[in-house]
């Protein structure tokens, strides 16, 4: 939590000219070149004499943290910086009881722990820090939060206390949400000590809609799934969310200062991971729009063991339960006039789950599935850890796909020949096609949503952040013509290969 923190090391340069003189092969190097004459002068860097001995100290351990405790940690500390740099006076989050809003509000629970622990005076001085120095980062936390809470006498007993002053969420409900989902969510909120409202948004909806038809004759159906009407109710319901978030991001303090004129605003914390913002999982304008995103640059797969770890050892037990549900949006309703938290995610046209079958396996046990993961999904008898054993396998393996695209620079083709190496064992040529293919024909129709994304986190080489990540253009031919016939090319030859072993 310190602004500035200077690490400092004495190093004895004799020991570093003995190890590099035990390396024969620098040996024989340094015999073969020029000798680099020395020049005496009558001043010492660092001693006033020769004779006196400078004291080293043995080589401290060099604790390296887990990549939980790196997800948990740094993006706290990120948040806590922009916070109080921003002059705002706390965060709001629109928490659904998902994976991806639990992750955000997870790291702004750490964030007031570790801010409780500096303030105060539980976090341990650390090796070579005076308490001069540990009481001035007490005493400047401690001032910096009452600023951003706008209480110069705010003296926090917990955790809690602080989330309490600056953390507000909301469960925003239509008639497609479940019982579950508010319960996770408001239990998790209740650990973390937020602020926690339950909003009914449906008649915002309602009246949109009535607007439309008004205007057009037309009131959009979404019962009518995989239709034009289904996923612009879908994006409707996502897209007044984010509305709403900012309404109560201005108003929610006013509340607790009703004699305030102006009471301070909050910081909107957006929750799109990294593989819907490559694929373009997500609603622009919707549910990805916000002040900060903690989790731009986190996988799937990886939030969900961050959950696990942040459940044991940072006391919240909610997130042990909310790793284990499978992907949900509750932004339709099911079929047979039911309701389906598992539903997948609407793609502004398209599922997420379309393409990336597995080998061996039909989508033919539900009419309306286009994937092995609707399948998986929608399969009433198959048990919970077999879904979300499968949901891993489908994030794992699309973060593998977005981090060849990001640091490898690969384009279809290179990538369709790289998977082939990496995953021939597993899948069939036309498998891994059919997963190259799909990821960019996404990948393409979506660059453009990848320009209002919101500041993220960076914890990964790669990222969907288009002004950091990805310079390249916005704009691509979706059909990728040339890359799909090389594909289908080299196909071809993997067919002829084969038949000509088998013929063997």
């Amino acid at each position: 939590m310190k602004e500035v923190e200077v690490v400092t090391a004495q190093v004895d340069l004799n020991d570093v000219g003995n190890y590099r003189t035990a390396i024969a092969s620098r040996g024989v190097q340094a015999a073969k070149s020029i000798e680099i004459p020395r020049v005496d002068v009558d001043f010492y860097m660092v001693e006033d004499s020769e004779d006196e001995v400078a004291l080293t100290k043995e080589s401290n351990h060099i604790a390296l943290m887990s990549p939980e405790e790196e997800i948990g940690y740094g993006p706290a500390c990120w948040l806590w910086d922009y916070l109080r740099r921003s002059t705002m006076n706390g965060f709001f989050l629109p928490l659904s009881g998902g994976t991806d809003s639990a992750t955000s509000a997870a790291m702004v629970s750490i964030m007031c722990q570790m801010l409780f622990n500096v303030t105060s005076g539980k976090q341990s001085t650390q090796e070579g820090e005076s308490v001069h120095a540990a009481s001035s980062t007490k005493s400047q936390t401690l001032a910096q939060l009452r600023k951003v809470v706008r209480d110069p006498k705010f003296d926090p007993k917990s955790p809690q206390d602080i989330a309490g002053k600056l953390f507000y969420c909301c469960f925003m409900k239509t008639k497609f949400s479940t019982a579950p989902s508010q319960e996770r969510a408001q239990s998790l909120a209740k650990e973390i000590g937020a602020n926690f409202d339950v909003a009914d948004i449906d008649p915002v909806i309602d009246a949109m809609l009535g607007c439309y038809q008004s205007m057009s004759g037309i009131f959009p159906d979404v019962n009518a799934p995989n239709t034009q009407q289904n996923v612009a109710v879908q994006n409707l319901q996502c897209r007044s969310r984010m509305v709403f978030s900012y309404l109560c991001a201005q108003m929610n303090l006013q509340r607790k200062r009703q004699g305030d004129e102006w009471p301070g605003s909050l910081l909107v914390i957006g929750a799109s991971n990294l593989d819907a913002c490559l694929a373009g999982h997500y609603t622009k304008f919707g549910e990805s729009s916000a002040d900060v995103n903690p989790i731009g640059s986190l996988s799937k797969v990886q939030m969900i063991r961050f959950l696990k770890w942040a459940a044991q050892h940072r006391n919240m037990p909610t997130l042990a339960r909310i790793a284990l549900c499978a992907p949900s949006n509750e932004l339709q309703p099911l079929f047979n006039n039911t309701f389906d938290a598992n539903a997948p995610a609407p793609i502004n046209g398209y599922s997420p789950s379309s393409g990336f079958t597995s080998p061996n396996q039909s989508t033919a046990n539900h009419p309306t599935a286009t994937s092995i993961k609707d399948e998986y999904l929608y399969r009433e008898s198959t048990p919970p850890m077999v879904v979300l054993d499968d949901a891993a396998r489908f994030y794992d393996e699309y973060d593998q796909i977005a981090a060849l695209r990001m640091n490898g620079r690969l384009g279809p083709f290179s990538m369709f020949r790289k998977l082939m190496q990496m995953w021939g064992d597993r899948y069939s040529p036309e498998d891994i096609a059919n997963r190259v293919k799909d990821f960019f024909v996404k990948y393409a129709k979506n660059r453009h949503k990848a320009t209002v994304l919101p500041p993220a986190y960076h914890l990964e080489n790669h990222s969907a952040d288009d002004n950091r990540f990805d310079m390249r253009q916005i704009i691509y031919d979706t059909t990728w013509r040339w890359q799909f016939d090389a594909i289908d090319r080299q196909l071809q030859k993997e067919k002829a290969r084969k038949r000509a072993r088998e013929e063997e």
